[in-house]
């Protein structure tokens, strides 16, 4: 196990005491657990899952999707905001499979 605090200071290239955008890595997980991680019986910790997009979605919606939670915010879509808004039919700033789906048939 890495302890955390090495870990962080191993990404401090400058050694100024702080980790900034530039020097955090591409990717990066983080986990949080309660309890001692050296008595599994006590260690409590809350399951990683993934939603991803559904097999039917566009492949252009997929590699959009850049978390991988099966939806597009705002900040994944590159377009213009008026279009993710045309899309997002219920404002609640994703776009799903099933608004796309709608906006298909009014093209239709």
């Amino acid at each position: 196990m890495i302890a955390s605090p090495a870990q962080l200071a191993a990404l401090d290239r400058n050694s100024d005491g702080e980790v900034s955008v530039d020097e955090m890595p591409d990717a990066m997980a983080l986990g949080v657990a309660r309890g001692d991680p050296q008595q599994a019986e006590t260690l409590f910790a809350i399951p990683v899952t993934q939603i991803m997009a559904t097999p039917d979605s566009p492949r252009w919606f997929q590699r959009m999707d850049v978390n991988l939670d099966g939806v597009i915010s705002q900040t994944e879509f590159p377009g213009e905001p008026q279009q993710f808004n045309d899309i997002d039919s219920d404002g609640d700033g994703y776009m799903e499979v099933e608004e796309l789906k709608s906006v298909a048939k009014k093209l239709h």
